[in-house]
């Protein structure tokens, strides 16, 4: 009696893992789809290089990284770098 019991609850423990497995996988699979949509959507720096004048949205306070590009209000010139968060913002025309 004590072994059916031992194998019923290992029956069911692995059950339980696989399911918890395969929902998990499925939304890592969903949120990563969104993710590229996203940034899909999000990168409007596309094809252009860093000195390229721009028009829109610009940031008046940006931190020097490599690798990305924003707008500076200064120039209205693609940077690299990212913009601060708390910064001012204007646009350029």
């Amino acid at each position: 009696m004590k072994r059916f019991a031992f194998i019923a609850t290992l029956v069911a423990v692995v059950g339980a893992a696989s399911v918890t497995y395969a929902f998990s996988q499925k939304n890592q699979k969903d949120l990563s789809d969104l993710q590229l949509t996203a940034i899909e959507v999000l990168s409007d720096t596309e094809g252009v290089k860093e000195g390229d004048k721009g028009s829109g949205l610009c940031y008046k306070d940006i931190h020097t990284e490599d690798g990305s590009l924003v707008l500076y209000c200064g120039s209205c010139t693609y940077l690299s770098g990212t913009h601060d968060t708390f910064a001012g913002t204007g646009t350029c025309f």
